[in-house]
């Protein structure tokens, strides 16, 4: 694989990373008649960024992902900040449960088939 595809390939999982920690964010505290929805929706869009990467040959793109998720997670938390992730059973599933998600898409073995379908 060439320098340039890795570079792209390392963009592509920074850019879905920001891009799924920031709209998880914004809707994870959604709810409709006590369904968190917004949970839902944060959890596929990352489910979704997470699997959308492992079609590239390595795991770095993954990892990548996994690392700038995590680190915007928390950067949106910071203690002088507006609070963008409180501290209630959406806020605290939202922080943790995107991250586990994340190690665990991209830690698993790829399923041949799977990711030519999605």
């Amino acid at each position: 694989m060439s320098a340039r595809a890795k570079l792209s390939q390392i963009a592509l999982g920074a850019l879905l990373g920001a891009v799924s920690a920031v709209l998880g964010t914004v809707f994870h505290q959604a709810w409709i008649q006590g369904f968190p929805y917004g949970l839902l929706i944060s959890f596929s869009l990352v489910t979704w960024a997470m699997i959308s990467l492992r079609r590239f040959r390595t795991r770095l793109p993954s990892w990548i992902a996994v690392a700038v998720l995590s680190a915007l997670v928390f950067l949106f938390a910071q203690p002088s900040t507006d609070v963008m992730i409180p501290a209630n059973f959406s806020g605290l599933a939202w922080s943790y449960g995107s991250i586990v998600l994340s190690v665990l898409v991209a830690a698993f073995p790829k399923i041949k088939g799977l990711t030519q379908r999605l």
